[in-house]
């Protein structure tokens, strides 16, 4: 003798949002919250080449890291660390994730100088022929206000181009 049992049936579906706005990784792409940045220098005699990411002092927003690349022009060590100071510099390019988006609060700067602390949190070698090396954060790494995030290469003399994948929240 066969009972019948009532079935339960689930229905899932897709959050629906209002207008269509994208979700997922598109969503912050939408909101106006990626930004890449782009610098390179010349090499300086007797100094080493940097670029800095810097969410300035009274910024409303969280900077969250997520790659950076960079190109050194020698085969040197290239240096991730944490900065908690503006370390000035000519003004890089920073393009908003969004045609036509608004500027972000970060800044991203380039220069040389001969003090850059050596104590990085990360370091990589780089080969012999310039080839780029890429910094991809698992977790995306977080700038408060008033701190940065510099990448310098580890010895003197040498070029450094970067770009880095940023989001602000």
């Amino acid at each position: 003798m066969w009972l019948t049992q009532p079935s339960l049936i689930s229905i899932t579906s897709l959050p629906i949002t209002t207008n269509a706005l994208p979700q997922g990784v598109d969503q912050e792409s939408s909101l106006g919250q990626v930004f890449y940045g782009t610098a390179g220098t010349a090499g300086v005699a007797a100094q080493s080449s940097y670029v800095q990411l810097f969410n300035p002092v009274g910024s409303t927003v969280i900077v969250y890291v997520d790659k950076m690349w960079g190109i050194e022009g020698a085969a040197v060590f290239v240096n991730i660390q944490q900065t908690a100071s503006d370390l000035g510099g000519a003004a890089g390019t920073i393009t908003p994730g969004v045609s036509g988006g608004a500027a972000g609060q970060a800044t991203i700067k380039v220069g040389t100088s001969a003090a850059i602390s050596n104590a990085p949190m990360w370091s990589q070698q780089m080969v012999v022929g310039a080839l780029g090396l890429q910094f991809l954060f698992r977790n995306p790494y977080r700038l408060n206000a008033g701190k940065g995030v510099l990448m310098w290469g580890s010895s003197v003399n040498n070029s450094l181009n970067a770009s880095i994948r940023w989001r602000e929240k």
